[in-house]
């Protein structure tokens, strides 16, 4: 594991984050071309309709992918994308 110390970690902070922004506005962007709500990422429509059998899979295939410990990656995305939602309306 790296070890970063004084300005290095503000700019990995700083990185992770751009990087974790631009990971969601593909998913959205995936979304959106499969017909869904552009505001919404991709994981988020998963956990919001696994009462399909179809969505349910999807689901779990992308907890597997990217929490493979945990699970739960599609919840978490979900819960952020509420949060999202309800600061854009305030």
């Amino acid at each position: 594991m790296w070890r970063i110390v004084g300005f290095g970690s503000a700019v990995y902070v700083s990185l992770r984050r751009y990087g974790l922004r631009v990971m969601s506005g593909i998913s959205q962007l995936i979304n959106a071309i499969l017909g869904g709500n552009n505001m919404e990422t991709f994981s988020a429509r998963a956990y919001r309709n696994q009462d399909s059998m179809f969505w349910d899979v999807v689901r779990r295939m992308l907890d597997a992918i990217f929490s493979p410990r945990a699970g739960g990656h599609c919840r978490e995305s979900f819960i952020c994308n509420a949060k999202a939602a309800k600061d854009l309306v305030k």
